[in-house]
């Protein structure tokens, strides 16, 4: 029995019809051929025990009336070798040509996986879309074949991500973790499980990789991973060696200490010093964030030292992910969407700035991250703040230090308990755990190692551009909230196959009653660029980047049909635009909304029911 033939054989049923239109689609023939070849196929099965039966308008069922027969058919390869499903055929499609840096012929792999050229081009389409997420690419050359181009790191990383199953052993990774463990708690640094076992996967699958032939050929940018996290890596990368009985390259070597460092909590701090340094870039990145914010909701977060500082210490090992483009699990992600959808909106929207700058689309798991710590910085409002206590570290002389001592008091005079000033030799002599000092802010590098964090201010945004303190009131008067809707503005029939057109029709219709901004199409087809607005559960939630409007209003659609809208599929739109006028009534609106976009309840009911009652009913 030939390839095609088999390939029909696998996908009838014996329990359900199908026609021939599912049939021919999934296997991309025709309806004339695949009929053709039910005819060939018919005439083999009747010396194995077994026919095809056809039926009008329901298609066609596999019947087997000898199954002894039907078992002894000569399929080339033993069943259990063979894929069965798309699922199966991609990851092992995946795996075939990450293994490899030769080309494969389609006509090699169809036989190999005993089905059709045409089942294999459609198969490589979804390969090549996770190749793409890792920043590998499929190479096509004529009379050559197929093959996977990029660089080991990326190799690696997707391995981990898609295929550690075809690594995984149990009790090594078992014995790896319990040595993570003992190592981290010997050497005084923090990892959380997930990224632990992570870590695990990728010591497991690199090592693999290194005995098969295959080393790390570049990395850049190691000058920025700290002392302690290498001293650390040296003793694990001496163990590596010892299980595996292979002898890493320094280029190895600086891979797992990479990886490392990048998984490692955000507070983490060893016996051998900080393994972060946050730098005058990742301040300016994270006030880059907070501006975002604020640009689009209308809440002013950059003068929160402590929030700024806990997005710091998080940025630095995230830093290292993005660069590298490490992925990272969140396992309360879900959860955390739905406790604090106001938050992971905001996160979301800061996290834009970091597409831009990495030039790589945010995860879930991230921007989940981010979420708490936003999540956090809005619990406190309001809050007894704790104030920090600060050293500053001037080598520019006692005006200078004064100068900034002044400005930072200024700026976050609220967050400040005391400033200290000390020059870099009597920094030694200071006693940290006497005046409870939080952080060090220093306008010069510093080469010994502290036990508390380094804050570089040398290149400190200008604190002219620091605005002046403005904290919203709490308010939560439920008809002030609801009056950011109206009837005029809710549309609960919208006929739209893109989002592009679900934008343009909805911004047509405020547009008519002579609300909408010059320019505003624009700037929320711009917002779509920068990162998503689809958050799943059928509810996308554009606007534009910028706030453009005097006062805050709310469009909100209800599609005929749900769309893809860049991730998700989505069937209900709140377009929302922030007025420029001073609101303390927004942060309860922003809570009361984002609460209704992951209550899958609500969004099904107001689908349904399609009534503004129903929309003013889940918002109460």
């Amino acid at each position: 029995m030939n390839i095609n033939l088999y390939e029909i054989l696998n996908l009838l049923s014996v329990d359900e019809y199908q026609t021939s239109k599912e049939l021919a689609e999934k296997i991309g023939i025709s309806e004339k051929t695949f009929r053709n070849r039910v005819e060939e196929l018919n005439l083999f099965l009747e010396d194995y025990g077994a026919v095809i039966r056809a039926k009008r308008r329901y298609g066609y069922i596999l019947d087997i009336y000898n199954e002894t027969l039907f078992l002894s058919i000569e399929r080339g390869k033993s069943v259990e070798n063979i894929p069965s499903s798309n699922e199966e055929r991609q990851k092992l499609l995946l795996k075939l040509l990450l293994e490899t840096n030769d080309y494969y012929k389609i006509d090699e792999i169809a036989e190999k996986f005993y089905i059709s050229r045409n089942t294999i081009s459609s198969n490589l389409k979804r390969v090549e879309e996770i190749l793409n997420v890792y920043q590998l690419k499929l190479e096509r050359r004529p009379n050559y074949g197929v093959r996977v181009i990029g660089k080991e790191f990326s190799k690696r990383t997707c391995l981990v991500n898609n295929l550690f199953e075809f690594y995984e052993n149990k009790l090594l990774a078992e014995n790896l973790m319990a040595m993570l463990v003992q190592g981290n708690i010997r050497h005084k640094v923090s990892m959380s499980e997930v990224a632990m076992e992570n870590f695990v996967k990728t010591i497991i699958v690199s090592s693999q990789r290194i005995q098969t032939g295959f080393t790390i050929d570049e990395i850049s940018g190691y000058k920025n991973i700290s002392e302690a996290t290498r001293i650390i890596m040296e003793n694990y990368c001496d163990i590596i060696e010892s299980i595996f009985q292979i002898k890493l390259l320094e280029i190895e070597k600086h891979f797992f200490t990479i990886h490392f460092s990048a998984l490692l909590s955000s507070d983490s701090y060893s016996k051998y010093g900080p393994n972060f340094i946050i730098s005058s870039k990742v301040d300016e990145l994270v006030f880059k964030m907070l501006t975002r914010v604020f640009e689009a909701f209308a809440i002013n977060f950059r003068n929160n030292l402590e929030l700024r500082m806990s997005l710091n210490q998080h940025m630095v090992p995230m830093d290292i992910r993005l660069r590298y483009h490490i992925p990272i699990g969140n396992p309360l992600k879900e959860k955390i969407k739905k406790e604090y959808p106001f938050q992971y909106t905001i996160a979301a929207t800061a996290c834009t700035v970091l597409s831009e700058t990495y030039d790589y689309e945010i995860s879930d798991d991230e921007i989940a991250f981010i979420a708490i710590i936003f999540a956090l910085a809005t619990e406190m409002r309001g809050h007894k703040i704790h104030k920090k206590n600060i050293i500053l570290v001037c080598v520019s002389g006692k005006s200078s230090a004064q100068l900034f001592k002044y400005k930072y008091l200024q700026a976050f005079g609220e967050y400040i308990n005391n400033i200290f000033e000390c020059n870099i030799n009597e920094l030694d002599d200071f006693n940290f755990t006497a005046n409870d000092i939080d952080y060090i802010f220093t306008t010069v590098p510093l080469s010994k190692k502290y036990p508390i964090p380094i804050y570089e201010i040398n290149l400190f945004i200008d604190m002219n551009e620091i605005l002046t303190y403005r904290q919203f009131f709490e308010s939560s008067g439920r008809d002030k909230v609801l009056s950011y809707y109206s009837t005029n503005l809710f549309i609960p029939n919208l006929e739209a196959i893109t989002r592009e057109e679900v934008i343009a029709k909805m911004c047509c219709h405020i547009s008519s009653y002579g609300i909408l901004p010059v320019g505003f199409e624009s700037a929320v087809l711009k917002r779509e660029e920068l990162g998503q607005t689809d958050f799943g559960n059928y509810i996308a939630v554009p606007h534009p980047y910028k706030l453009m409007s005097e006062e805050t209003f709310v469009a909100v659609a209800i599609l005929n049909k749900p769309i893809l809208w860049k991730n998700n599929e989505v069937q209900v739109v709140f377009l929302i635009s922030v007025g420029t006028q001073e609101d303390p009534n927004l942060e309860d609106f922003y809570d009361k909304t984002s609460k209704v976009f992951f209550d899958n309840n609500a969004i099904q009911k107001l689908i349904s029911e399609r009534r503004f009652e129903t929309l003013i009913e889940i918002l109460e």
